[in-house]
This record gives structure tokens, C-alpha cells and sequence, in this order.
């Protein structure tokens, strides 16, 4: 399904990054990490073509990671508990955000939807030029 493409889990839950991780490379996708600090996040992005990333917004650094991929049109799912900070309010229809707990095959297919609205928005971007 992931066609291995390479997946960001920015996640401080060992367990819930390992399950991640067990569910993406079932689903033919790479991990990268998961990484819990912002400079483990910055220095993935830095070095690998990420295709996707879920992310754990009440992580330090959160917001940074979740704006730069945004930035990137990286499609997104963002986890939390407590509602998103202000300063992630403009993401629109760039990113999914579920409530924790969250199963991992949920975050998953959550994933393939923002990749296909992702492959979608380029496409009908390409339309137009």
C-alpha cells in the first residue's frame, strides 16, 4: 500500500512508535524512527524524502515539525490528547488529527487518505499550469 515510501513517527511513546513502526513496514512503507526530540525530527527531515509523518503534537517541538511538513505538502496525521496549539490552527485540510487513544491500523489508513488528498492536490495543481 505505502509502495515504500518512507514514513516519519515523531512519537514519545516507545510502545505506540513500535506498533506504528510494525504497521507501516506490513504495509510495505519504511520508518523513519520514530524520534521523540525535535533535533532527531529536524535532522530526518534534513537527510531523507519523507512521503508521510504521524505526529504526536503534545511532543516539545511538535508544532515545528507538523508547520515544516506542512510546508513540504508532506501528507500528515497529528495524534493528541488536548486540543492543537493556536499556532496549528491555519493547517485546513493539510493534516488529520485524531484523538489518543488511537489504534495503529487507524493512524494507518488515516495516513493513505491524506496521501491520496496529497496526490490529489498535486495533480489538480498540474491541471492548472
Amino acid at each position: 500500500m505505502l509502495n515504500s515510501m518512507t514514513i516519519l513517527i515523531f512519537d514519545g511513546s516507545g510502545y505506540s512508535g513500535l506498533d506504528l513502526s510494525e504497521a507501516i513496514e506490513e504495509s510495505d512503507g519504511r520508518v523513519a524512527g520514530p524520534v521523540a526530540t525535535l533535533s532527531e525530527a529536524l535532522t530526518i527531515l534534513d537527510s531523507v524524502d519523507v512521503g508521510g509523518a504521524i505526529v504526536d503534537c503534545e511532543l516539545p517541538g511538535a508544532s515545528e515539525v507538523v508547520l515544516l511538513l506542512a510546508e513540504r505538502d508532506v501528507p500528515l496525521v497529528i495524534q493528541t490528547s488536548v486540543a492543537l496549539p493556536q499556532s496549528l490552527g491555519d493547517l485546513g485540510e493539510r493534516a488529520s488529527v485524531l484523538t489518543r487513544p488511537v489504534d495503529p491500523r487507524t493512524l494507518l489508513e488515516t495516513l493513505l487518505i491524506e496521501v491520496a488528498r496529497s496526490e490529489l492536490r498535486a495533480s489538480n495543481m498540474l491541471g492548472k499550469v
